[in-house]
């Protein structure tokens, strides 16, 4: 055996030692940096973004400003001089464009905000053009202006007169040079590029010297062209004299790219700093071992010793252990080197951890939608195994009895319970719209109960409905949503005391309406009025208070979709929402819903009938044991000869095995292991004429269900009495018999 002295052995111990701790740091230092870039990644993307969603907004209020200064008294009467002043008043209130002009359809400028001398004429200008030729808002690219001599993008929009004919063209200049003030807020790392470039390739606005590179045309640049073949996404290019990491988004209202590019040098320097520290030290660390190896090696052997031990342990993953030594010599030092590095990959591991709670944070966020439709369906569950046992004892217990007043009273509140979850699941948003001729006025009253308990007591609740109210074709659910986000809206402006109003009625929509309203169609329409009594709106707030994420509520207590979730709902039923209000005097909101013709689909009212049961035998799949236990004690009690299990997969194995005697499966949407459904296509490519009942605890009209509801299979939804099961299961049985 290899005898090594107590300096060789040290200096082994040593690189033993220094070597893996080494691979380890570095292997953090590349987790960092490979953080650390994702997240500049993520940053620079998330700008982007931002960015393009502040020129989407730009270009809309200027929709907002131009279709606004259209229907203008002096402009639509073509007062040119008048309009020329009131441009120039125009003009600075807003800023950023920096002119205002209207021209005839011959393309002269009849009036402008900025002044100018010689005639100037924009018939050969494309968006010009295209306003004419379509009648609609339209983007121009962008140019030098004619009359301003500064670059500029051209917003336009037609003039029309009362029969719908255009008669001159309103546009605004917006100011190139001035959009970067747009993007102040954005916090930026040092030495950030932002650009906007359109679709030939001009600079159409930058952070660096904008006025050496606004306009200035990169086409034939090969990064322009990455940008053009990556079009959204993150790429490394090299521009403007570095490489950069660069984020690329593109607005939706204007064929532009907004580019923001980060310095790769930044993403890189904090790690070649740390690094050559971490080899000095290393080096120093080193040198002091191997000194002590060589001149007092046979006094340290027994710290080496604990030294190497502690060292293990860290290289586990324990990172609270510390060495004590207290030698008063290098070796201590040693120790204390090592239990500094030591905290400092412990801060590291905190440090991660914390990131790792943060995406976690966000993966949360991502998943609240999955987790409502979640809570719903193991509520019903829950509600069904209560109503279902409750109905059992009932129907066990003598009648005029305490006893069955008590468990007829628990079957109530779980009855409304029930109902509870049915209007919560309605009051969210629904993916798959059901619409149904409805009467309006049922929703209403239907919502009162909870209407009360959303506005409180302190606001009064006034009904005024139309007993001859029009049918309308509408999702009863989305009306539901409706009804409530305005009454929320309501209350939230009502924060003492008041008055809501609802009310319904029938009008008329004319022609000389739809000339002043051209979203709006002639015809009969049902129209639902809510009223409060709060604190109103300016103009300004009624203006936008359709705009996605507009609020004027405090930080923290609302979301700004609430109104624009109700427009989009009203769109989609092609009906209007127009809102009046006044500061100080309360609002109202006045929705118009074309009437349809044919049978109103009236609630239906659980049947009370006779339970009829038979001889079949049915294969019942559901995961929840005390609702698979209470479905089988009732179908067994009927007549009925049940075969339970507890999932998809356990149901295909029963059959395969009793096949022949199955008459009918009742399944479960949603189980683990193997959905109903795909448990019933299986057993149906064996047994084509397999009979089968869908139950589900989520709302009838969402994608879990939305496969079964088209080929129209049976579907029982939760929570079911005993009575709705063995009605379900005997309609099944007896569907298609001769």
């Amino acid at each position: 055996m290899l005898k090594l002295g107590i300096k060789t052995k040290l200096i082994i111990l040593v690189l033993i030692t220094a070597i893996p701790v080494s691979l380890f740091n570095f292997y953090l230092l590349y987790q960092d940096l490979k953080r650390d870039k994702s997240s500049l990644k993520q940053s620079a993307l998330h700008q982007s973004q931002m960015i393009s969603d502040e020129i989407d907004q730009a270009i809309f209020e200027s929709w907002q400003h131009l279709s606004t200064f259209a229907e203008i008294p002096v402009i639509k009467s073509a007062r040119w001089q008048e309009c020329s002043k009131f441009l120039s008043s125009l003009k600075s209130r807003y800023p950023y464009y920096e002119n205002i002009f209207v021209a005839d359809l011959n393309g002269w400028v009849r009036c402008s905000a900025v002044p100018f001398k010689e005639t100037v004429n924009i018939n050969d200008r494309s968006y010009f053009k295209e306003v004419i030729e379509k009648k609609q808002y339209t983007i121009g690219s962008v140019t030098i202006g004619r009359i301003v001599g500064k670059p500029v993008a051209i917003l336009a929009f037609p003039v029309m007169d009362h029969a719908n004919n255009i008669t001159a063209v309103i546009g605004a200049s917006l100011s190139l040079i001035n959009v970067n003030a747009m993007f102040s807020h954005i916090s930026l790392s040092p030495n950030t590029v932002i650009l906007l470039i359109d679709q030939k390739g001009r600079i159409v606005s930058s952070n660096k010297e904008p006025e050496e590179y606004v306009m200035k045309d990169i086409s034939n640049a090969n990064w322009f062209q990455e940008i053009l073949r990556k079009k959204e996404g993150i790429l490394t290019l090299l521009f403007m004299g570095e490489e950069r990491l660069t984020a690329v988004t593109a607005p939706r209202m204007v064929e532009w790219n907004s580019v923001v590019g980060i310095p790769t040098d930044i993403i890189y320097a904090p790690l070649k700093s740390y690094l050559i520290k971490s080899i000095f030290w290393g080096i120093m660390v080193l040198g002091l071992t191997f000194f002590i190896a060589i001149f007092i090696g046979r006094y340290i052997s027994r710290p080496l010793s604990t030294l190497s031990k502690e060292i293990k342990e860290v290289g586990k993953g324990d990172f609270h252990r510390l060495v004590k030594i207290k030698t008063g010599d290098e070796i201590e030092e040693l120790a204390s080197s090592f239990n500094e590095m030591v905290k400092k990959l412990d801060e590291r591991k905190v440090e991660n951890e914390k990131l790792q709670k943060q995406l976690f944070l966000s993966q949360k966020m991502e998943a609240i939608g999955t987790l409502t439709g979640g809570i719903a369906h193991d509520f019903n569950n829950m509600l069904n195994v209560i109503l279902g046992y409750t109905q059992l004892v009932i129907d066990e217990t003598k009648k005029n009895t305490a006893q069955r007043r008590y468990i007829q009273q628990i079957q109530k509140a779980g009855y409304s319970a029930a109902e509870l979850v049915q209007q919560l699941l309605a009051f969210s948003r629904r993916q798959v719209i059901d619409p149904k001729i409805i009467n309006i006025n049922e929703a209403i009253y239907n919502l009162v109960k909870m209407l009360h308990r959303i506005i409180g007591e302190n606001i009064a609740l006034k009904l005024s409905l139309s007993e001859n109210v029009l049918p309308v074709m509408a999702d009863p659910g989305q009306m539901v949503q409706v009804i409530m986000n305005l009454c929320v809206n309501a209350r939230d402006a009502m924060p003492q005391e008041g008055e809501l109003t609802i009310e319904t009625s029938n009008t008329i929509i004319d022609e000389s309406y739809c000339q002043v309203h051209p979203w709006a169609h002639p015809g009969s329409y049902a129209l639902l009025s809510i009223t409060d009594t709060g604190i109103g709106m300016d103009s300004e707030t009624q203006a936008r208070i359709f705009e996605p994420f507009f609020t004027t509520k405090e930080l923290g207590k609302g979301t700004g979709l609430g109104l624009a979730i109700v427009y989009g709902i009203i769109k989609q039923h092609n009906g209007l929402i127009n809102v009046y209000s006044q500061k100080g005097h309360g609002t109202t909101f006045k929705i118009y819903l074309p009437s349809a013709s044919g049978k109103i689909e009236a609630l239906k009212t659980p049947e009370i009938a006779e339970v009829k049961g038979g001889k079949e035998t049915i294969l019942l799949a559901e995961d929840n044991d005390m609702l698979r236990e209470f479905a089988e004690t009732v179908l067994k009690d009927i007549g009925y000869t049940v075969i339970a299990a507890k999932n998809g997969d356990e149901a295909i194995q029963i059959f395969s095995a009793n096949s022949d005697k199955i008459q009918l499966t009742v399944l479960d949407v949603i189980m683990p292991v193997c959905n109903g459904r795909e448990a019933y296509d299986r057993m149906r490519a064996v047994k084509p004429d397999l009979k089968v009942i869908f139950v589900t605890g989520y709302s009838i009209a969402t994608h879990h269900t939305e496969s079964i509801a088209k080929e129209k299979l049976p579907l029982l939804q939760k929570p079911f009495t005993k009575e709705s099961l063995a009605r379900k299961v005997r309609e099944a049985l007896d569907k298609d018999k001769p």
